[in-house]
């Protein structure tokens, strides 16, 4: 990920695989870019799909009156910290992935638990209620879907495909209501066993 610096005549030319923010062609109030102590301002940029982002910078003219919109001092320490927000994006990128994909399924557990998580995790318990219910209505679309398929085909178990669109439907259609009435914290099939409290 490090930046390709390559020195023509007075200008430079910077490749980066990320887009730098300030680092933009400009008619007023130009980036003041500095580099070996010297100012550079973007003259031009290309970008060659998402991945490669050239800039040519040229010399900060000397009569130039307009004031700079920023001042960013290239130097290893700019480098550092662009690659340590890189980083930290990516994580947080692949932390919400992993909570769309973990969120359903914590979705199934019991309040008692759900709520505990909440406590110590910061979970939002409803929104993962929400998301197992959703799984549930997919898991019921796809049974049923491949139930008509084992019918015409006679290759797939079709009674117990039936069983699983009523198990999970069930299911999801008493919670979708007990959250509808204020109750979206319920887990799977809890509604059987906590019939008074929910």
């Amino acid at each position: 990920m490090q930046d390709q610096c390559t020195k023509a005549g007075e200008r430079w030319i910077v490749e980066s695989q990320h887009d730098m923010p300030g680092w933009e062609v400009r008619a007023y109030r130009k980036s003041k870019i500095i580099i070996d102590g010297r100012p550079f301002f973007v003259a031009e940029k290309q970008e060659h799909g998402r991945r490669k982002f050239v800039y040519f910078l040229a010399p900060w003219p000397d009569d130039l009156n307009d004031l700079p919109g920023d001042v960013i001092h290239y130097d290893e320490v700019y480098r550092q910290a662009r690659r340590k927000a890189i980083f930290r994006n990516r994580q947080g990128m692949a932390a919400i992935m992993m909570s769309l994909m973990v969120l359903p399924l914590i979705g199934y557990l019991w309040s008692g638990a759900k709520d505990a998580l909440h406590e110590r995790f910061g979970i939002d318990t409803v929104l993962a209620t929400q998301g197992s219910v959703f799984l549930s209505y997919l898991v019921v679309v796809l049974a049923l879907a491949f139930s008509v398929i084992g019918l015409v085909t006679q290759t797939l178990p079709v009674f117990k495909l039936w069983g699983m669109c009523l198990f999970f439907g069930i299911d999801s259609l008493l919670r979708w209501d007990r959250m509808h009435r204020g109750h979206g914290n319920v887990g799977f099939y809890e509604w059987l066993f906590r019939n008074q409290s929910l």
